[in-house]
């Protein structure tokens, strides 16, 4: 048995035991629910494991039963279940996803999109690619118009965009009185090339992931994946594949805590997959496979750094920290 096939094999017998373990407690509605992220969660865990190098394999295996087990229940506690007909539908032809996050600042019908109203759900029934962008926000070009309300975006498994061959813009900011919470979506191809933060996404109010992928971003400055100046949660998401020139190839700045999450293959001039500014709180979390000119998997200027059963390793940095780069000034 190869090393993959034991690493399958650990997860499938963990998600066996956690679902043996509930069965006498939980009513059948939860279980379908349960098995449906299972399955969900084995297919993602086995894309990451695939593009691992051998000692990230280890390092990750050590950890894979209380990973997988916690973030299976992490998915169905922390995560709100998708959204009723109620909530504006970004079907992508009647109501593009441009049009439904504009119907929801606003609170008026704009396009095919249903009025927004309050605290607003957005469901999306289709991918979307972003050809040009909705204005100037957050020092620079942004895809979807700047959030100052609260929004949560269901996306079934869809990707918000930005069109290769588009200009440069980001995908998603966040304003210092927005609350933005992103429910199993993918966020890919923005890309930032002056000196403002965050290729995929800057955020400098509250911002959510659930179940979501943050990949392929680029910022020149800082945060090549999330720039993060206000509250940044992480629940069983991936940030991978990002870059920035300077600070935080994943993810840069403060407040962020990120439980049963990966973050990995990301590079930066400092904290390859981390670069942050204030505290940091990983639990059952894995950053590996990072890159960077120090800092290669974390860099850490603030007051706390926290790590609880979670896992740094397998990086490389030319010049100083590895894994943990711990600066004071």
């Amino acid at each position: 048995m190869d090393t993959y096939r034991s690493f399958e094999c650990i997860e499938q017998e963990a998600t066996r035991r956690t679902l043996a373990g509930l069965l006498a407690q939980r009513r059948l509605g939860f279980f379908d629910r349960l098995a449906a992220r299972a399955e969900w969660r084995l297919g993602r865990w086995n894309a990451y494991w695939s593009t691992l190098s051998r000692r990230g394999r280890r390092a990750v295996g050590r950890l894979a039963p209380a990973l997988l087990g916690a973030s299976l229940l992490a998915g169905l506690v922390m995560v709100p279940a998708p959204a009723a007909a109620a909530g504006i539908i970004a079907d992508g032809t009647i109501c593009t996803i441009v049009e439904a996050i504009q119907s929801a600042e606003s609170d008026t019908a704009v396009g095919g999109c249903s009025s927004g109203s309050g605290a607003d759900v957005i469901t999306m029934t289709a991918g979307a690619t972003l050809t040009t962008s909705s204005g100037y926000y957050a020092n620079d070009d942004t895809g979807l118009q700047q959030v100052t309300t609260a929004i949560t975006i269901e996306g079934g498994g869809h990707a918000i965009a930005r069109d290769s061959a588009a200009p440069d813009f980001r995908i998603l900011a966040v304003a210092y009185n927005g609350d933005m919470t992103l429910n199993d979506v993918t966020i890919s191809g923005g890309r930032i090339t002056n000196f403002s933060p965050g290729g995929g996404i800057y955020n400098s109010g509250l911002l959510t992931l659930n179940d979501s992928v943050v990949t392929g971003n680029y910022a020149y400055s800082t945060g090549g994946g999330i720039s993060n100046g206000g509250t940044l949660v992480l629940n069983g998401s991936l940030v991978s594949y990002n870059a920035a020139n300077h600070d935080g190839g994943g993810i840069n700045g403060g407040g962020t805590t990120l439980t049963d999450s990966i973050v990995s293959h990301n590079t930066a001039g400092r904290g390859g997959g981390i670069r942050a500014s204030g505290d940091l709180v990983l639990i059952n979390s894995t950053v590996s496979d990072n890159q960077a000119g120090a800092g290669g998997g974390i860099t850490h200027f603030g007051s706390q750094l926290t790590l609880t059963d979670s896992t740094v390793g397998d990086h490389a940095a030319a010049g100083n920290g590895g894994g943990i780069e711990k600066r004071y000034g």
